[in-house]
């Protein structure tokens, strides 16, 4: 349990220390960070007779916010601003983790990240995928040589290439051949996709 005490109240209460306290350094003017001490605050006094010199700080973040700081916290690098450094730190990371909103925290996912990863396990080795199981539809695709473009192993840049996928469509690749990459796929109708694996099966045929 701590007691706070402040000016001539700290020195008549905590006696001999509290003025063992105030012969340490006057950090008025002093910047630690962001933070300015602007004058001594009192005392924090601790249980088992043992006291730390209180200082009041001002934030330079642009905020204008106080804050009453002990001299070891300020001297020893701990604590640098009003929290908002750590408030700013929190907002990057977030950033940085939030980049599409289509794949959420709750576990539901977006439709085109859904399919975008439909085409990751067709195509990518079992072993990238899971290596207890190989994936369904490997066989048919990454197993006979198609394979996904680098580029689109990052989802923003298939997301930027293709778009979200319209109402009633899939992922299709022109004439049902060849790779998942930029000009040979797009978002057809099931009736455009036939279409599209008629035409492999009539290049097949002519090849014969």
């Amino acid at each position: 349990m701590e007691e706070m005490v402040g000016g001539e109240r700290a020195r008549d209460v905590a006696g001999q220390f509290c003025r063992k306290a105030w012969r340490g350094l006057d950090l008025t003017g002093h910047t630690y960070g962001r933070l300015t001490v602007i004058r001594s605050a009192g005392f924090r006094i601790y249980k088992g007779s043992t006291s730390k010199r209180l200082w009041l700080c001002r934030c330079s973040c642009g905020s204008g916010k106080r804050v009453v700081v002990v001299s070891t916290q300020l001297r020893r690098g701990h604590r640098k601003s009003c929290g908002c450094i750590l408030r700013e730190h929190l907002v990057r990371v977030h950033a940085g983790n939030v980049r599409h909103g289509h794949a959420r925290r709750n576990g539901r996912k977006t439709k085109t990240y859904s399919v975008w990863e439909a085409m990751l396990r067709r195509c990518l080795p079992p072993d990238r995928v899971n290596p207890a199981k190989v994936p369904y539809g490997w066989k048919h695709y990454g197993g006979r040589g198609v394979r996904v473009c680098k580029r689109w192993h990052n989802f923003r840049l298939f997301l930027k290439d293709l778009g979200p996928v319209p109402e009633g469509k899939t992922l299709s690749r022109f004439g049902d051949v060849g790779d998942y990459r930029r000009g040979n796929v797009a978002w057809h109708t099931r009736k455009e996709q036939a279409a599209e694996a008629a035409k492999k099966r009539r290049a097949l045929a002519q090849a014969a």
